[in-house]
């Protein structure tokens, strides 16, 4: 909603409004803290969590400014979306593909 700040890749939304939005899939940051909101009654009736679409993801989405980030990140959002039509992205083999000279 705030395309002026810098990294507009996420935002913060409240369960009620993420409710009437009731997106098909849901991407977070990993965490290794309980999330509170995930035992809000809203969130079991999400059509994500019903179907199963919520994904972990790590930080490093947080810091993909870049053209290789991105691109390596939609490759990953697309594995998680169809993984038997995509694979897991590394870095490694993304690299050798590229001249950067």
């Amino acid at each position: 909603p705030t395309p002026t700040e810098r990294l507009p890749l996420g935002f913060p939304i409240g369960l009620e409004q993420l409710l009437e939005e009731d997106p098909d899939v849901i991407f977070l940051f990993a965490s290794n803290k309980k999330r509170a909101f995930t035992m809000n009654p809203i969130w079991s009736h999400l059509r994500a969590v019903r179907e199963g679409r919520v994904y972990e993801v790590g930080h490093h989405w947080k810091e993909g400014v870049g053209p290789t980030a991105r691109d390596l990140m939609l490759q990953e959002m697309a594995h998680r979306l169809y993984p038997d039509l995509f694979e897991m992205p590394a870095l490694a083999d993304h690299l050798k593909s590229r001249s950067y000279q």
